[in-house]
């Protein structure tokens, strides 16, 4: 049974009672339901039909100028997208090391007050270092070479045509 499947009422012996009619007894079924309120339970059900949705991505084709300028133009474009990207990359380093300096710096700040008053500090370098790296991944500066690497190519006679491709949950 597939992710999307479950609570679904699909799969093998989903909503099924035992058949014991010969003894007295009632013997459980080993499929448990968990009783959830109906407000809940629409809310549920919209998460986890979220949850399966397709994930679409844009792709792009890169249809190449019909002149030999054109193409040299473009030429161009793909080297300035290759720089605006190493630069991303440097700013990243940068941006992580800072991070991670900060992160330490705080950490013993907290320390310190926590060994002052004689406890254990509540958060880890860990804590810190992860919620400053994050600024760091936030993908704008390589979204925005590509969006500038796209338009460079277009304005060289080339075209660039986008389309949706499923990447996730598709249909079967």
């Amino acid at each position: 049974m597939s992710d999307c499947t479950a609570g679904t009422g699909e799969g093998k012996g989903a909503g099924r009672l035992p058949n014991n009619r010969r003894g007295s007894r009632f013997i459980p079924s080993p499929v448990r339901t968990i009783p959830v309120p109906k407000p809940h339970a629409a809310l549920l059900s919209l998460f986890l039909l979220a949850a399966c949705a397709p994930v679409y991505e844009t792709a792009y084709e890169f249809v190449p100028p019909a002149t030999a300028e054109g193409q040299r133009c473009a030429e161009q474009c793909l080297a300035e997208r290759a720089g605006c990207a190493q630069s991303c990359e440097r700013n990243e380093r940068l941006c992580v090391a800072d991070a991670e300096s900060r992160a330490l710096r705080d950490y013993r700040m907290e320390q310190d007050v926590w060994d002052r008053r004689r406890g254990a500090g509540s958060r880890t370098y860990f804590d810190y270092a992860n919620r400053y790296r994050a600024v760091c991944y936030a993908g704008g500066c390589r979204s925005a070479c590509e969006a500038t690497h796209r338009a460079c190519y277009e304005s060289c006679g080339g075209r660039v045509v986008a389309t949706q491709v499923c990447t996730a949950n598709c249909g079967r």
